[in-house]
């Protein structure tokens, strides 16, 4: 089944269901984000080089006994309404970040 491109009008045959645009016109990455999203990834970068700029221990403790962190961890998680803000971060390690997850 053949199908056009919205942004060429190029016949082509759809990987999935839902595609709308041939191979060449095909939305790829963090380069299609909104500007939202964008500005969220942003903040949350510039933040993450601030909580981990003094290597710090790992703030959780669950899994690794106070090891070097690198990686930080929402203490409210995003997905239940927290932020990126710097006061809603803390150091963690990797595995222990890992296991606390969206918790």
């Amino acid at each position: 089944m053949l199908r056009a491109c919205q942004t060429c009008g190029a016949a082509y045959t759809p990987r999935t269901p839902r595609t709308r645009h041939c191979p060449t016109h095909e939305p790829r990455g963090r380069i299609n984000r909104s500007p939202t999203t964008q500005a969220q990834d942003t903040e949350y970068r510039r933040n993450r080089a601030t909580v981990l700029a003094g290597n710090p221990a790992c703030a959780i403790r669950t899994h690794c006994d106070g090891a070097p962190a690198t990686t930080i961890d929402h203490i409210v998680p995003v997905a239940r309404g927290g932020s990126n803000a710097l006061s809603n971060t803390q150091a963690a390690c990797v595995s222990c970040n890992a296991a606390k997850g969206a918790r």
